[in-house]
């Protein structure tokens, strides 16, 4: 479920079934070090279903918390959104970084794909140091 504006939205249909059992590789081969990789598939699947409900619009800026290999920055840059990724784990953070030059070779064209090293729990600092700011809607629940 999604909550937009005061409704809640389904998204229940059977086009999110079997998205783990997809052959699209978006990785180096170095990245399936990782224990936990998201489905480039899964990922392409949330970010085009945010654009259809609206909340993802031309020009937006996605930024993943803890990007690990940088699956979600890699798809959204794909889908031509601006991403920004924090990483804790040097490792992981080199792997997205590798995983973004081999993007890149294969697309022929830079994207626009930042990966930060650092603790999410102090995002609005990350950002701040490199002149970018933080805008969030809480979650709200009425009455």
């Amino acid at each position: 479920m999604v909550w937009l504006r005061g409704q809640t939205m389904s998204c229940a249909n059977q086009d999110w079934v079997g998205l783990y059992k997809s052959d699209i590789s978006i990785w180096c081969p170095d990245a399936f070090q990782h224990p936990a990789k998201m489905s480039p598939t899964l990922c392409f699947k949330i970010i085009d279903h945010l654009a259809e409900l609206g909340l993802l619009q031309k020009g937006d800026t996605i930024i993943d918390g803890m990007c690990g290999i940088g699956t979600t920055l890699l798809c959204g840059a794909i889908r031509g959104f601006r991403t920004i990724g924090i990483e804790l784990e040097s490792k992981f953070k080199d792997l997205a970084e590798a995983n973004k030059a081999a993007l890149e070779k294969k697309l022929g064209h830079p994207i626009d794909l930042t990966i930060i090293q650092g603790d999410s729990r102090h995002l609005a600092t990350l950002l701040s140091e490199r002149g970018l700011i933080q805008i969030m809607s809480p979650p709200y629940k009425t009455a």
